[in-house]
């Protein structure tokens, strides 16, 4: 790891992260990111360590993890929480995957069929646009 660099601009994390700089504001707001020191010009302050907690968060979420639980995990990390502790939240992330993968799934079989009622001349769907 990097060691941590002082006087990172907001606008300069967020391109380091690729995230819009109302995304760090945002992630500060709910207490996601420790709040930044301020420089006497009132402009906030970053270093490295920003950079990181914010790939983090992007990554939970990635996985499908809430803001709600991403920051009960890092509350609960700075607590010694164990994998076991946590594991609750990924099964939630994973369950809330499954059932859209279900629901793409159905969706999926309704395109094709409307698509196979097409190709045999049989569409049905410009009927049903009323003008």
């Amino acid at each position: 790891m990097v060691p941590p660099m002082a006087d990172l601009k907001i606008g300069q994390v967020a391109t380091r992260v690729g995230v819009a700089v109302d995304t760090v504001r945002y992630y500060e707001r709910l207490g996601l990111l420790p709040p930044a020191p301020r420089r006497a010009s009132g402009y906030r302050i970053f270093d490295e360590t920003t950079v990181d907690r914010i790939k983090l968060i992007k990554h939970l979420q990635d996985l499908g993890l809430s803001l709600q639980e991403i920051d009960a995990m890092l509350r609960a990390a700075g607590e010694h929480a164990t994998c076991a502790h946590e594991a609750a939240k990924i099964r939630s992330a994973l369950a809330r995957t499954t059932e859209k993968l279900v629901a793409l799934a159905a969706v999926k079989a309704k395109l094709e069929a409307a698509l196979a009622r097409c190709a045999s001349g049989e569409c049905t769907i410009l009927d049903q646009i009323v003008l």
